[in-house]
């Protein structure tokens, strides 16, 4: 047996593979440009209802030619006389974990780790704990983090722009904000399905791909983040489909992106620690001179904006959808399905797909 590729646990990093050929890549564009028959495969039905957070099916994509392999499995070839084949197996972590339960070492390392190389990193900030405390790890672990960036929606209850200031004047840092409405946010949705390679069911993850890319216009090369921190804190069992979303949004912007809370070896600390409610992230943030006031501050539910109508798949697009998928489909007071189908539209015009 060859051990091909590991999937982190978080799945920031993704693995697709053609099970006939044995190909395999970490796109898939790559995988397409390899495999140029698998594009030619029927829309797989269950692959696209798990896109949807219909199902869970972390080995399926929306290309029933194309598997994936899920977060925190290990891609393989077995070898038989002559023939061989890929397939998906269990592995342990890779050794970069650590067993340390010092939790301000191991993340003040995994920040070193996450931003060694970076020149121009930049803080993507919100309301929460997560991205403060990854620039308080990072000035211990010697990087500088001086610029944050924050994505507003004035008039819509999508703004955490109070919160985002708050923690900028608390940490010292330069916040350059960026207000969109709510049709430039849809009007982001096929870059930022062709980036994902995945239809989406909401507007949330779209917000990334736009302040990526504005990072990357300002000349930053490093997005710092804290990606990951909610899952490991609720022991990172929960359907991979936020962080494998954003990261490839990120990257695929041409930006590196810079989470801590990614690392092997926090996720296996906080994962096994059972703190869904990340007190002891907290608890360091306030020693590490966070005002415990901003520390403590509950997450506040932010939902994204509904798809404006304007934005929803034409006729003929639609049509090709149904008739591809063997189901109706059309416009409707469901949001989380309006952005399913225009998602869906935009993933197959992205990858020649119907």
């Amino acid at each position: 047996m060859t051990v091909l590729a590991y999937r982190d646990a978080l799945g920031a990093r993704r693995i697709l593979f053609d099970p006939v050929s044995g190909a395999h890549a970490d796109d898939l564009r790559s995988l397409l440009a390899i495999v140029p028959s698998a594009r030619d495969g029927a829309l797989d039905p269950l692959g696209i209802d798990a896109a949807w957070g219909r199902t869970d099916a972390p080995g399926r994509t929306c290309l029933r030619a194309v598997h994936a392999v899920p977060p925190g499995m290990t891609l393989v070839r077995d070898h038989a006389g002559e023939s061989a084949r890929v397939r998906v197996a269990p592995s342990p972590p890779p050794s970069s974990a650590s067993s340390s339960n010092d939790l301000a070492a191991t993340l003040v390392d995994a920040t070193a780790r996450a931003l060694a190389g970076a020149v121009r990193p930049i803080v993507a900030l919100g309301g929460g704990l997560d991205a403060a405390l990854s620039v308080l790890a990072a000035r211990r672990a010697g990087a500088s983090v001086t610029q944050a960036i924050h994505l507003s929606l004035p008039g819509t209850t999508y703004d955490e722009s109070a919160g985002a200031h708050a923690l900028a004047s608390a940490l010292g840092l330069e916040l350059h904000d960026v207000a969109i409405s709510t049709g430039d946010l849809a009007n982001e949705l096929p870059r930022a399905v062709a980036l994902a390679e995945t239809p989406l069911y909401n507007l949330h993850p779209v917000a990334r791909a736009v302040v990526a890319r504005v990072a990357k216009e300002r000349g930053h090369d490093v997005l710092v983040t804290g990606d990951g921190a909610d899952q490991a804190a609720r022991g990172a069992t929960e359907r991979a489909d936020y962080v494998p979303v954003v990261a490839a949004m990120t990257t695929g912007s041409g930006v590196a992106l810079g989470s801590p809370f990614l690392d092997e070896a926090m996720v296996a600390l906080l994962s096994t620690r059972g703190d869904p409610g990340k007190q002891r992230l907290r608890e360091l943030a306030v020693a590490w001179g966070l005002p415990r006031s901003l520390a403590d501050r509950p997450k506040v539910p932010c939902s994204a904006p509904p798809l404006p109508r304007e934005a929803f798949p034409d006729a003929r697009s639609l049509e090709s959808l149904a008739t591809s998928l063997g189901r109706a489909l059309s416009w409707s007071a469901d949001d989380r399905a309006n952005v399913g189908i225009a998602s869906l539209a935009a993933f197959a015009a992205a990858f020649g797909a119907i």
